[in-house]
């Protein structure tokens, strides 16, 4: 107790009083002296008339489980697939394009492809000369 006069320990916890329209942090400690010494340290200590202390305190070991229902979780997901689909597509999938004209009797021909466009332009050729 005589470090808590001293003001060496800290209070066990504060409540927010609310007492004639005013709001108070009131100090909450273990014996009525510390709080006593504790509530006379507070600001606006003068106007809070009554005296708080812990008469007894059992600590309670509890865990818990919260659950809740949020009927657009069905929506996020599928969009999230859907991001995951066309993020696949873009990224494992080669684009390619062949392009024909007919100018009279000449038939011209152009290649492309989004990745690899020599590999797709030789493989043009090589299926235009019968290879």
């Amino acid at each position: 107790e005589e470090l808590g006069m001293q003001g060496v320990l800290k209070p066990a916890l504060i409540v927010k009083v609310l007492f004639n329209g005013e709001s108070f942090d009131v100090p909450v400690v273990y014996s009525p002296e510390l709080s006593i010494f504790a509530q006379s340290q507070m600001e606006n200590g003068d106007n809070f008339p009554f005296l708080l202390f812990l008469k007894e305190l059992e600590p309670r070991f509890v865990s818990g489980l919260q659950v809740s229902y949020q009927p657009g979780v069905l929506l996020i997901w599928v969009g999230s697939f859907m991001i995951l689909f066309g993020m696949t597509l873009a990224f494992y999938t080669n684009h390619k394009k062949i392009f024909a004209l007919i100018d009279g009797n000449t038939l011209k021909i152009a290649v492309w492809s989004h990745k690899f466009k020599d590999e797709f332009q030789n493989e043009v050729l090589k299926y235009l000369n019968g290879r």
